[in-house]
């Protein structure tokens, strides 16, 4: 059985994740879907939300892979940023996201 993520990492100390995330029932992420659709223009708005919430989270995005029906994405978890937030700054970043 897998192990709660408080219990994976050191919540004190910055570590750096390997994210996935699928698509279901056969769609397309970007790239030309079936019958000739393209659906390609999603490469930007996925690069520009990733650019987003890497500056208003605490991480930073090393790098990602886009591919047609799935996405990969390192990130750098930084807990060390958080301290310093007042409750105000983080609804504001929440808000923002």
């Amino acid at each position: 059985m897998p192990a709660p993520r408080r219990d994976q990492f050191d919540s004190s100390k910055p570590v750096w994740i390997h994210a996935i995330s699928r698509c279901v029932r056969r769609a397309f992420l970007c790239g030309e879907a079936a019958v000739g659709r393209s659906v390609e223009h999603r490469k930007v708005w996925i690069e520009q939300r990733l650019c987003l919430l890497a500056g208003e989270a605490a991480c930073d995005a090393a790098g990602y892979l886009m591919m047609t029906k799935h996405l990969h994405v390192v990130l750098r978890m930084r807990p060390d940023l958080v301290g310093g937030w007042s409750a105000t700054e983080v609804v504001r970043r929440w808000l923002a996201i």
